[in-house]
């Protein structure tokens, strides 16, 4: 009997399989029975029941066994109210929760170890919480809209006692309980969402009792954001939190609370991620603080932040070799061009706004490409405007004439962000793309703005590889 030939193991096509995009494992289910058998696991690995129209529900049981994450929507029938996947890992709840029938799907699954919430109950039932607290498994929830009475809210706080990521969008506690007398020791991830101003005491008393904290997300009105801050100051100069290293304030932070924000980045040592959007204050104040930080930082978000200036920018891209992750507002090509190289080659999320002189975009914008080529690791671009195109100056622009042929690095790009850029692809850009972009899924925004019937040609080109838009 001849050897196996290698391409026929399951061990190697499954290891293979790891770096197939999703997208292409089907096709290549039907290579051989081999390969089919070895893709099996990972095609069924995560289902959404938004599928439900090319899956039929018999054909998602007999393969329940492999699912691990599953998200659903609204549950349309009891049959999906009925679907067991034994050795699920995820389950993630989109606008599906209206009654406890609906909580009955959780309860099934005891296996979970990520579990997200979504929808309009607000209260939920004493037995859900006991349910939960007997998931041994269970790390991470993410909960909307939490409604507790005197009798449940000591079950939450039970149960967070063991979570270690929590997501907290709108609660509402009519009391504390036990919450004085807890603490949170596993707890290093922590979202808040939309909290009132009588949630402030809570919280921070919250926070204070989580000292293995390490990163916060905070999305609340000013109101509520600039005392907060002041109360996250003290806990952070007290060192009540030793590990904590990210924050993100997703929320427009007033000028008068702007020194207390800077004082907690300063004394977070060192800080690893920050998303700070629509900063009010002077940009050179929060640049000042953050640049002894550029060697630690692997996020930076500063969506919105029009008080940073373009050399500003291309310092933090010349400045953090760690940065995997960047969101900025605008860049102007001539300082890139007369700037330092960019160092940030970890890049796998770059969203930024790219501006030229209309009288030297010819010339410039390949070199800029140069840098761009670089980013060898970079997953998903986002070149779109905020708002309109700005005038009198030219954005960046996806032709082949322009240096779009430099790009063929970016060879891991799965998606790419144009919205509100004036673009005019062609038949031969997109084929170009299609052809050295192998993991691309996404283009989005307008192709073509100069002429409806290729933008509208090239619309249905991308449906026909498999490409959203």
């Amino acid at each position: 009997m001849p050897p196996p030939r290698p391409l026929d193991l399951p061990e190697i096509i499954s290891h293979i399989a790891s770096y197939i995009s999703e997208r292409s494992r089907p096709a290549c289910a039907r290579v051989s029975k081999a390969w089919y058998r070895a893709l099996l696991p990972f095609i069924w690995e995560e289902i959404k029941l938004s599928d439900w129209g090319r899956l039929s529900l018999e054909a998602i049981q007999s393969h329940s066994n492999l699912v691990k994450k599953l998200e659903v929507g609204n549950l349309p029938t009891q049959e999906h109210l009925a679907f067991r996947c034994p050795n699920l890992v995820l389950l993630r709840l989109i606008h599906a929760l209206q009654d406890e029938d609906s909580l009955e799907l959780i309860a099934e699954h005891p296996s979970v170890s990520d579990l997200h919430l979504s929808g309009s109950m607000a209260r939920y039932p004493a037995w859900f919480w006991d349910k939960l607290i007997g998931f041994s498994n269970l790390k991470t929830l993410a909960v909307p809209f939490i409604k507790t009475g005197a009798e449940d809210i000591d079950k939450f706080w039970q149960l967070c006692t063991r979570l270690e990521r929590l997501t907290l969008t709108r609660p509402y506690f009519s009391r504390q309980g036990s919450l004085a007398s807890m603490e949170f020791p596993h707890l290093w991830e922590l979202s808040m969402v939309a909290l009132q101003p009588n949630d402030i005491s809570w919280a921070l008393d919250f926070i204070r009792r989580c000292p293995g904290l390490k990163s916060l997300y905070w999305e609340a009105g000013s109101d509520v954001t600039t005392p907060f801050i002041l109360g996250l100051k003290e806990l952070i100069v007290g060192r009540t939190l030793p590990k904590f290293h990210s924050l993100s304030i997703l929320r427009t932070v007033n000028p008068d609370a702007a020194d207390d924000v800077l004082k907690v980045i300063q004394c977070i040592q060192p800080i690893t991620a920050l998303k700070l959007h629509n900063w009010q204050d002077e940009g050179m104040r929060l640049f000042e603080v953050l640049r002894p930080q550029f060697g630690h930082l692997r996020i930076l978000s500063l969506r919105y932040t029009t008080s940073i200036t373009s050399a500003m920018v291309q310092e933090i891209m010349s400045s953090c070799p760690l940065l995997n992750n960047f969101s900025g507002p605008t860049i102007d090509a001539i300082d890139i061009v007369q700037g330092q190289p960019w160092v940030c080659l970890r890049l796998q999320f770059l969203d930024l706004r790219f501006r030229f002189d209309p009288s030297t975009i010819d010339r410039v914008q390949p070199l800029v490409f140069d840098q761009l080529a670089r980013l060898t690791r970079l997953e998903e671009l986002l070149v779109n405007e905020w708002y309109a195109a700005p005038k009198f100056q030219e954005t960046f622009d996806l032709r082949l004439v322009h240096g779009l042929g430099k790009l063929s690095t970016l060879r891991l790009l799965e998606a790419i962000h144009v919205n509100n850029t004036v673009q005019q692809i062609g038949e031969e850009e997109l084929e170009w793309m299609v052809e050295h972009w192998k993991s691309l899924w996404c283009i989005d925004g307008k192709l073509n703005m100069v002429d409806v019937e290729v933008d509208m040609a090239l619309k249905e080109r991308l449906a026909r590889h498999g490409i959203a838009h």
